[in-house]
């Protein structure tokens, strides 16, 4: 069984979601849903691309990530990062 959670929309019927374990997307889960099995689990994913990385090895994004540090004196703000995320 996938992380599923019952989230609430604006209708107050509940939408039924999973996180993409390659983006960390949220991804309502719908019928034709991009999915893929592994250990006996359902993965679920928001574009092709995440699935196709996760079927070249599934233990890179079920395995637990580190932490990365920042440099000294570099606030997070200031790395150049956008503010918003692409799925790669």
């Amino acid at each position: 069984m996938a992380d599923v959670e019952a989230n609430q929309t604006d209708d107050r019927r509940a939408a039924v979601t999973a996180i993409d374990p390659v983006c960390g997307m949220t991804v309502t889960i719908k019928p034709e849903s991009l999915v893929a099995e592994h250990d006996g689990r359902t993965y679920y994913f928001c574009g092709a691309k995440c699935r196709t990385k996760f079927m070249a090895d599934p233990e890179q994004y079920l395995s637990p990530r580190q932490a990365v540090a920042l440099p000294e004196g570099v606030p997070s703000g200031q790395l150049g990062l956008s503010s918003g995320y692409v799925a790669p």
